[in-house]
Formats: structure tokens, sequence, C-alpha cells
């Protein structure tokens, strides 16, 4: 896995002087404005923190009702009444005072995991980051820490730290110096220890390559292509959010063009049924099998709220086999063989036959091994089956009572899917 560790300065005064060679104003944030944001009042501009899950956030430093603002204040106030004892001056008003550090696994990983297990892991990171923290500077204080598990349906669960900068000058006078202490050797220092110590915990997490270890061409391409190289955690699952809407809307279309093409096949079937051997029939029926099993795939994505999928699984397989039995039996009949000899029923596709292939023909085939458990966003202490995806997931069934009873449908859906080994093949027919 890989867990990013994003940093970003705050002061209670935010300078608006722009810069005069670059154009830019200071991107530091205000205190209250990142606190809004990090309690549980849960205020900012991220457009997918779902409120409903807010509960399940967990407080490691700290409590939402804390008045960070006013502890930021007395600490401030306290050193410049040191410095003045000593004959120095006040602390600049836009001084940073504040850090705002995550601890940001990436979605991939943490979709995988039950709620218990991401927070157990976040708990640890949680320990090595502070013990980081304080061999880094130990004058550091860490106000509040939670765990936020209401953001991206659950998925996107990370750590949120603010962490105050109380530091000594050279004549051991209390100050608050961002610039001597947040640089690059500060965030070296945390991406080359993070990963190691991670991974003596048991946790596969991969090394982070930090500036210092580029090479010159490499160092190039970031200042060529910034937004390459990482971007905020907001239009990072807003992009996230953008492909999978994509890939919806592209199975969408494949599953039109699916149904199409099956109906078409039925059509011939049933229309022309004397240019086809009795092989041919036999090799037909098992690829309306498979072409059926892949539309229900298909379902399960377009249709994130269907409902007792057990139920219409089971019933798929029961009346294939009747159309197997059926359209062969017109087949047999048609082309001279003795019906009687062999003991099958002589009728005609009948139009509830036709019905079960339309009301089967929306599947996909995917791997039964990335089915998942997890809480269900929609409805608190439910569960849902989710598939997961490279870039996300997508709801399977959902409304379970407990994980139980998830885990066993998952189980239902792999018997199911041994039993029918679905092979993608395509219909051929020469009229």
């Amino acid at each position: 896995m890989k867990v990013g560790i994003p940093v970003m300065k705050c002061s209670l005064n935010p300078s608006n002087t722009v810069n005069k060679k670059t154009g830019k104003k200071s991107q530091t944030c205000p205190v209250d404005l990142a606190w809004q944001e990090m309690n549980d009042e849960r205020i900012g501009r991220d457009e997918d923190i779902d409120h409903d899950m807010t509960h399940l956030n967990v407080w490691m430093d700290g409590k939402s009702s804390d008045d960070v603002v006013q502890m930021v204040q007395n600490k401030i106030d306290e050193i410049n009444r040191v410095k003045h004892e000593n004959g120095k001056r006040s602390l600049r008003k836009d001084a940073v005072s504040v850090i705002e550090v995550i601890e940001k696994p990436n979605i991939e990983y943490m979709s995988e995991l039950a709620y218990e297990e991401k927070v157990k892991f976040l708990n640890d990171s949680h320990e090595v980051f502070k013990q980081l923290i304080n061999e880094w500077n130990n004058n550091w204080i860490i106000l509040e820490s939670v765990q936020h598990h209401d953001e991206f349906g659950g998925l996107s669960a990370h750590n949120h730290n603010l962490i105050m900068l109380t530091t000594e000058d050279e004549k051991g006078l209390p100050t608050m110096n961002a610039f001597k202490e947040v640089n690059l050797k500060f965030y070296s220092f945390m991406n080359k220890n993070y990963p190691k110590m991670m991974r003596e915990r048991g946790y596969e997490v991969e090394d982070v390559r930090t500036y210092d270890m580029l090479t010159d061409e490499e160092r190039m391409e970031r200042k060529l292509n910034p937004q390459q190289h990482g971007v905020d955690s907001y239009t990072y699952k807003k992009r996230k959010k953008e492909e999978m809407e994509r890939q919806l809307e592209q199975l969408k279309i494949k599953s039109e063009e699916m149904d199409a093409n099956l109906k078409n096949t039925i059509l011939e079937i049933t229309k022309a049924p004397d240019l086809i051997s009795y092989k041919d029939i036999q090799h037909e029926n098992q690829v309306l099998k498979e072409e059926l099993t892949i539309k229900d795939k298909i379902i399960q994505k377009i249709n994130l709220e269907k409902e007792e999928l057990k139920q219409s699984l089971e019933m798929w397989k029961y009346r294939c086999v009747h159309i197997a039995n059926k359209i062969g039996n017109k087949m047999l009949n048609v082309i001279g063989i003795n019906m009687d000899e062999v003991d099958i029923k002589k009728e005609l596709p009948s139009t509830d036959v036709i019905q079960v292939i339309d009301d089967t023909s929306h599947t996909i085939q995917y791997n039964a091994n990335d089915l998942r458990v997890i809480p269900d966003s929609q409805n608190k202490g439910k569960f849902c089956v989710i598939l997961k995806k490279d870039n996300g997931f997508d709801v399977v069934d959902n409304n379970f009572d407990n994980r139980q009873l998830a885990e066993y449908r998952i189980k239902e859906i792999i018997d199911l899917k041994i039993e029918i080994n679905p092979i993608k093949v395509k219909m051929n027919m020469d009229s």
C-alpha cells in the first residue's frame, strides 16, 4: 500500500501579502477553518462528506468540543510574555503557529478492510506518527488527532492531526519558527522513516522516494508537470468520482449493445430452426447460458439497489435448463428425429421462456475474489457486499443485518460462479 503524509501550514492571521516575484498569495490556512473541517461539525468544501457516518470517526487526541483557536492564542500570549520579559519583540501576527498533517492510505487498500480493521490500521499508524514527531522535535504539541471514516463512502479513511509548533530560539527562549522546522528535511525524515516503522508492525507500506532521492531528470519532470505528482484531497476524490461515473456510463452502453445482440440471436434461432443441426443447437444453448451469465453481472453494475440476488440467480439457473430443453426439443422435431425414442417433450419455446431470457440478459463477468463486506453507508447498522475495482467499488447487494449474513451472500455468489464457469463467447450464425 501507499501512505501519503501531506502537510499544510496554519496561522491565526494568515498573511494576505502578494509575493512580488511569483505574484501569489501565501497558502497558509486559517487555524479556525482547518479546525472546523476537522472536528465533528465537518464544515468544509468536500462534497463527499457523509454526516450520517460522522459518528464512526474516532478521536485519538483531544475532542471535537475543544476551542483550538483559544488554545493556540493562549500559547502565543505566553510566548510573547516571555519574549517581552527578555527584551524581545512579540511574534508576528501572521506567524505559522500550527501545521495540519494527514496520514492518508490509498483508497484501493482501505476499501478491502472492514471498519474494525481500518480503525486498527489508523491507530497503529498514529502511534508511529507520534513517535516520529517526538523524535523530530519534542517541544511540538499534538493538539488534536482524529480518524475520519465519513468521506467517500467510508473508503477514504485517514488520520487528521493539528500540531502546535512550539520551539526555542538560539537563546533558549520560546518561539514559533515554522521556516526552520517544517522544511525539506522534515518531509524527508517523515517519508523515509514512516514506511520502515509501519513494516515493522506488519504492514506492507511502500517506501516514498523523497525529492533528494530523485535524479536531475525526475526533478525537472516534477517542475514541468507538477500536477502529475500529487493533488490535494478534494481534487483527488473529485477525479476518482468522475472516473467511476465514466466507467459506469461505458458499462451501460456495453450492456445495451449486448442486449441487442442476444435478442437478435434468439430471434434467428426461433425463425430458422431448420438451418441448425442438433450439434449446433447444443453449442448455441451453451453459448446462451454464458451470454446470460455475462449479462447478469451487468445488472449488478447498473442497478446498485437490486434486491434478492440469491433468489433471482437460483431462478435463472432453473429456467435456463428448461430453455435449453424446449429449444432443443423443437429443433429435434423439425429435423426429423423421433422424439418418442428419446423421451423428450415436444414443445415450442413459450412466451414465458423468451421473457426469462430477457429478464436475465443483463449480466457481466467479474472476479469473485474481489467481493468484500463493508458497513452500509445508506443504512445505519447494516452491511453491504461490494465489488472492488482498481479505482473504487460497486455495491452488489445491501441491507444485511450483520456481517455474517453479508459474508454468506458472497459464498453463495462464489458457489454459483464456480458451477456456471462463465466464458464469454461471441455467437456466430450462418443464415
